[in-house]
């Protein structure tokens, strides 16, 4: 794998080898001198004349191996010297080696968090798709069909009843059939839930709540709100109508009500908060309208 770091030159010590080869060499020159200059006394037959020179070859080859002694400590402490620079140069090439695999972990770390993104999403998208065809289906099976003819109904009973009679008519007649919303408008908000409680971004948890929106028509989001206003009211079911109510104001899910016949009995009946069908007074999320 080709470094992402420059690489450090490696150090040159040529000149210093050329040195401690000299330097050693001209030590061991020296102790061969003063050898030979001692070796001299014990060669040459008359060696009288070396008695007044003993004092002074004496010291001449003390001199000369202390010199060479000198000398080979040079050496030494040239040895040592380039002995640090290699170390020195090592000691980078570790650095730099650190910061790759620093920085190939950081990548592998990145990679692994896509995959994990990817993961969830698939995961997600698996559950949401399933929570999708199961509304569907149980919209199948309870005839949604009918719902249009039902919201109908109750858009004439608006007409002749106001305020707390119009809610006691709608609430008689939800007793005698509010059993084919039921399963139907708590698996549309199972769906809805199942969003919200995922850690997604503004943008996708709008794409997905806008996909869920489309599966419905504005008779079912009208009678979706009248059913939970009215039969799933919070003094009933406090905990689970304000979820319910919290979700609809969050998400503006009666927002394509606002410009309809349907929008008034809404208003009549007055449980809904503004947020709920009006996109530019709800602050919570920017919602795309369909």
């Amino acid at each position: 794998m080709t470094s992402i770091y420059k690489i450090p030159e490696e150090p040159d010590t040529s000149n210093l080898e050329r040195q401690i080869r000299f330097y050693t060499r001209f030590a061991w020159g020296i102790v061969i001198l003063g050898l030979i200059i001692g070796v001299l006394y014990f060669i040459i037959p008359n060696n009288s004349c070396f008695k007044d020179f003993g004092d002074y070859t004496g010291g001449v080859v003390a001199s000369l191996w202390s010199l060479a002694g000198l000398f080979i400590i040079y050496v030494a402490f040239l040895g040592q010297k380039k002995e640090i620079k290699l170390q020195q140069y090592e000691i980078k090439l570790n650095r730099i080696e650190i910061k790759q695999s620093t920085h190939e972990l950081k990548g592998q770390k990145q990679q692994m968090v896509q995959q994990n993104e990817t993961i969830k999403k698939q995961q997600f998208e698996h559950g949401f798709f399933s929570l999708l065809n199961l509304l569907n289906e149980i919209g199948r099976i309870n005839k949604r069909e009918s719902f249009k003819a039902i919201a109908r109904r109750y858009l004439q009973y608006s007409k002749d009843e106001n305020g707390n009679g119009l809610k006691k008519v709608l609430k008689d007649d939800l007793d005698r059939r509010g059993y084919i919303f039921d399963h139907f408008f708590n698996n549309f908000f199972s769906v809805i839930t199942f969003i919200d409680k995922n850690d997604l971004e503004l943008l996708q948890r709008n794409y997905y709540i806008n996909i869920v929106f489309s599966q419905l028509s504005n008779e079912e989001f009208f009678l979706l709100s009248v059913y939970y206003s009215l039969i799933n009211n919070p003094s009933e079911k406090p905990n689970f109508s304000s979820e319910i109510k919290e979700l609809i104001e969050k998400y503006c899910l009666l927002r394509n009500l606002l410009h309809t016949d349907y929008f008034d009995v809404i208003k009549k009946i007055d449980f809904y908060n503004r947020e709920s069908y009006d996109i530019e007074y709800n602050s919570n999320f920017d919602i795309p309208t369909n």
